[in-house]
This record gives C-alpha cells, structure tokens and sequence, in this order.
C-alpha cells in the first residue's frame, strides 16, 4: 500500500512527538514515584520514632498487649502495624486476626528487616501478597520491655498512584495540544508542498505528451522554486529541440524526396516507415506505402534477397534487370540500421547507363571490325611495297618501315578494342575448364624467348607442386600471362630478370604470379594502371608499341573466369602482378 506525501509528512512528525511524550511520562513517573517514595519513608521514619518510644514501656511477645499496642497505633495512623521477633516470626499485626499470626510467613529475609537487623533501620517499597497491594515499609530494632524485637511500619502507595495519574493527565494533554498544532501546521504546509507538486507532475505529463509549451510559476520555498526554474529551462530547451529536429525531418524527408534514387526504409519489424516518389515510381508502388511490411511492397526476388541478407546485418550491392511492373536495369543497396534494427535501400535506375554503355560498346566493336579490313589491306600494300621497291633511297625504306609500323600498331588496338567489347558484353567466349598451368605457363614464355634473350633478360618459371591446376580457361590465361610479360620485357632494363610463379594461396585458391626486378611503378599511378588507354610513361608505351589496353584486357579477363588481379610496385625494384583464380569450379558469388 502507498501512501501519500502528506500522509507520510504527518506521519515523520508525529512519530518524534509520541516518542517526546511517552518519554516525558516515563520520566515523570518516576521522578514523582521516587518523591513520593522518599516522602513517605521520611514520615514512616518519623512515626516509626514515636511509636519505638511507647513500644519501650510495653511487652511485645504478650498477646495481648501486643494486640492491641498495635491495633491502637495503626487506629490513629492509618499504618500497618508488624512487631516481628528476630528469629522473623510474626509476634503481632494489626491487619491481621491474632489467631492467624502464627500462620504468616516467616519474615527474616524481607528487605527492610534484613536490613534493620543489621543496620538497626530498614526501609522497602514492594508489593504485599497479604494485602495485595503495593506498600512502603520501614523496620526499626526496639528494646520492648521483654526484649528486642523488630516494629515494621508500612503504608498503602496511594498517593504515588493520584501523583502518577495527575502526570499521566497532563502529559496526555500535552500530546494532544502538540499533535494538533502540528497537525494543523504540517496539513497548510503539506497542502501547499502537494499542490505545488502535483502542479509539476501535470505539467511533467503534458511535456511527455509533447507539450513544450507548458510552464510553472517560479514562486514557493526555495528548493521547489528550484525545482520548477529547472522544468521551464528544460521545457524551453525540449521545445527549440524539437523545433529544430522537426525542421531537421522536414529538410530530411524534402530531400529524400527530391532525390532520383529510390530510397525506402524499414523499421526492425520490416514495416515501412520512409518511401519517397523514386523508389514508388521504380516499383510501381501506390501512394500510401508507410507502415505496410515491405515483403508484401517487393515483387524480385533479388531485391527480397537483397532486404533479408540486410537484415542478417550484410551489406548488400546487387545489380539485375527488374522486368515488372517496368523494363529497368538497377543497382541495389541495402544497409541495416544497427541503431533501430531497420533496413535502409536506396535503388540506382542504371537502365540509362546501361543503355549507353551498350551503344559505346556497339560502337567500339562496329568501328573496330569495320577498320579491321581496311588496316589489314593497308598492311598488305605496305609489305607488298617494301618487297617491289627496290633502290636505296633511306627516305622511301623510312616512309614504308614508318607505314608497316604503325598499321601494325592500329592493328593490334583494333584487336584489343574488339577483345575489351566482348569481354564487356559478356561473349567473350571462355569456357573455364581444369588447366594444367605447367604448360599453358611454358607455351608463353617460349614466345618471349627471343626478345627477351636480345637484352639479356633472364626469364624463369617456378610451378608448385609441378601438376597445379586451375580452373580457367586456357585461351584466356594464356592472354593475362602474355599482357603481363609483354608489359615486363618491355619495360626492364637490360639484364634484369622476370619471374613467372604459379602457387596456392592458404584459401586454396590458384594464384599465377609474374614479377620484375625493373624500374617499377610510382604510387600514384597504381590505382589507375588497369584504367583502359591509361598509361605511366606515355612517350616510351607509344615508342614501344603499346595500346594502353593491356592491363585492362588483363583484369577483364580474370573477372570473367572468376578471378581477380593485384599489383604490388617499388620504384627502382620491380613490379609484381598476381592473378588469383579458382581452383575448382565453383558457384557464381552472390552479390
């Protein structure tokens, strides 16, 4: 059960005052039995004087003169009255009939007779199972006239009873002034404190439920005035925080939406919760979208696998044809919010690109074949020329050297150029099959041979183990190698050497490896050095008879058999080219 803030006010300061209240009667009662005790002793002593006097000049183990020496002191005292006999017998009271003294307890070892037997005075204040009542007693030692016997006096604790009702009453009465002024003080100052309370706890609600308008008056003691300037300040920064994130989600949403990519976002749940007019436009979606799942929004399954593998916490990139509800070609990304748990996917329309793509590699390949016949009967007419012309005229052998030359170079960009455009298209025509690398390696390198002899280049081969195969095709490894160790001869100089290696990474991948100990390639060209028509040194490729489209048709060709190409180079120490490829035939990756 809870109880209030003014219920337990009252309660915390009631609770001292109860305490102050039994304390002080306690205190008094006993400060007023201990008076009362000690005036009372004090008359008992006194009568007990007087009465020792006349109890000298009679005998006290005479029955009756006993008898009535006590019944006569204790008529005009109102005390009780004992002669007791040393040994602790009663001799004579005047509470109690003769014929039953011999019958009362033997009273040697009560306080006060003990006491008086060996001090000569005595005094006690207890309960008496004879009278059943609470008595003062004091004993004295008296020589009567046939010997010493002991004269007890004891008197009823009447008064100690009135003075001990007397303090009850006025402790009481106490009490309940002062529990009532408190009471009185702590309901005005509870009520104002819960008032001023509760005020905050409402205004507190409406701050939850969005209203930052709401404010408290700056008045009270001073921790509540405290209390409430900390709320305003709080109420006033909550609401320029609002405005601004409002203003934030405004610009924020009029972006997304004016954006040309498709953007959707979901909630944890998969609900959701952000659709701007690009991605409704793409999917050919309704309007209303916000809050329905999006596995109910999603008719290509690419795009389904794309949100789930986003979901496992995948970054996911896929790029396919999406043929309904439009004819697109576009890329996906999809990217889970690790905060919310939701998924974000934006959607590139690349159908444009595509297409222009498409119409640059139409057109490469068309001008390509189309140049191909007219270069290779200029070719002819140049060779055939060299073989009629006779003569030693220099400038006629410069002018047909100069004319097969650079058909010869026309020549092969126009095979690279059709090369790349179907490596592009994807009819390159490869068929990967299990190779054994050890001789498609050797075949190579014997068309490298004599070049490479004329300026004292060592070439080697190292193949391990010997019986290495991988899964590609022949055709076009042969094409990676030979790009590679054209580039290598090439550009070394005289009596550097060139290393061809074919190992297995620790994947268990296929990794064919050609290095150089030449003048190497400068960092900054590195990462463009597979760009098409690129070229690091472009006065000596020209001289050397290069195309630009080595390296480019390099790297096509190991991502069209499933692999992939690096280049690692130090100035002044050589390059080394590794192309990994797989080593069994495997699933196409999933995007």
């Amino acid at each position: 059960m809870r109880f209030g803030l003014r219920t337990r006010l009252f309660a915390t300061s009631m609770l001292p005052v109860i305490a102050v209240a039994i304390g002080l009667d306690l205190f008094f009662i006993m400060r007023t039995q201990k008076e009362v005790e000690n005036e009372a002793l004090n008359e008992l002593d006194r009568l007990s004087k007087a009465i020792a006097v006349g109890l000298e000049r009679n005998k006290a183990r005479e029955t009756t003169e006993a008898s009535r020496f006590v019944k006569e002191v204790a008529l005009s005292s109102g005390l009780r009255v004992t002669l007791i006999a040393p040994d602790g017998l009663v001799l004579a009271d005047s509470e109690v009939p003769d014929d039953k003294w011999s019958k009362m307890d033997n009273q040697r070892f009560r306080p006060e007779v003990m006491e008086a037997l060996s001090k000569g005075f005595g005094s006690s204040v207890r309960y008496s199972d004879t009278l059943s009542a609470p008595l003062i007693h004091v004993a004295r030692v008296v020589e009567a006239q046939d010997g010493a016997v002991v004269l007890r006096l004891a008197m009823r604790a009447t008064r100690l009873g009135e003075r001990k009702a007397s303090i009850h009453k006025i402790v009481l009465s106490f009490t309940f002034v002062s529990l009532a002024v408190i009471a009185l003080g702590l309901f005005t100052f509870g009520s104002m404190f819960t008032r001023r309370i509760i005020e905050m706890q409402h205004a507190a609600e409406r701050m939850a439920q969005g209203d930052f308008g709401a404010r408290l008056e700056e008045s009270g003691p001073r921790e509540l005035l405290g209390l409430a300037v900390a709320m305003n300040r709080m109420a006033k920064s909550c609401l320029e925080t609002f405005n601004r994130l409002h203003a934030d989600q405004r610009l924020l949403r009029t972006m997304v939406q004016a954006m040309t990519e498709g953007v959707m976002v979901t909630d944890a749940h998969g609900n959701v919760v952000l659709c701007n007019k690009a991605m409704k436009d793409i999917l050919g979606l309704d309007e209303d979208v916000e809050g329905r799942p999006i596995v109910d929004l999603l008719r290509s399954p690419e795009m389904l696998d794309a949100f789930s593998r986003a979901q496992e916490g995948l970054q996911t990139e896929k790029e396919f044809s999406l043929a309904y509800p439009t004819n697109r070609q576009i890329l996906v990304n999809a990217t889970r919010l690790h905060e919310s748990g939701g998924v974000v996917m934006v959607v590139h329309d690349t159908t444009t690109i595509h297409r222009l793509h498409k119409m640059r590699r139409d057109f490469v390949a068309n001008v390509s074949h189309e140049l191909r016949n007219p270069i290779a009967t200029i070719q002819a007419a140049a060779e055939t020329l060299k073989d009629v012309v006779r003569g030693d005229d220099p400038d006629v052998k410069l002018a047909i050297e100069t004319l097969l030359r650079q058909t010869g170079r026309v020549s092969s960009l126009i095979n690279d150029l059709l090369n790349l455009a179907k490596l592009d298209s994807g009819e390159h025509g490869l068929r990967p099959q299990e190779v054994l690398l050890r001789e498609v390696l050797a075949n190579v390198l014997e068309c490298f041979t004599a070049p490479a002899s004329e300026r004292k280049i060592t070439l080697q081969v190292v193949v391990e183990p010997e019986d290495i195969t991988a899964f590609c095709d022949p055709t076009g490894l042969a094409t990676i190698v030979s790009n590679l160790l054209d580039n290598a001869v090439k550009y070394c100089r005289d009596g550097d050497s060139v290393l061809v290696k074919a190992f297995r990474d620790k994947d268990g991948n296929v990794v064919v490896e050609v290095s150089d100990t030449g003048p190497g390639i400068e960092a900054q060209h590195l990462p463009r050095i597979f760009e098409r028509f690129y070229r690091v040194d472009k006065g000596r490729s020209r001289d050397l008879g290069g195309t630009g489209l080595g390296l480019s048709i390099v790297k096509h060709t190991a991502e069209a058999m499933g692999g992939n190409v690096l280049v690692q180079s130090t100035p002044g120490k050589g390059t080394r080219f590794q192309v990994t490829l797989p080593a069994l035939k495997s699933e196409p990756p999933r995007q």
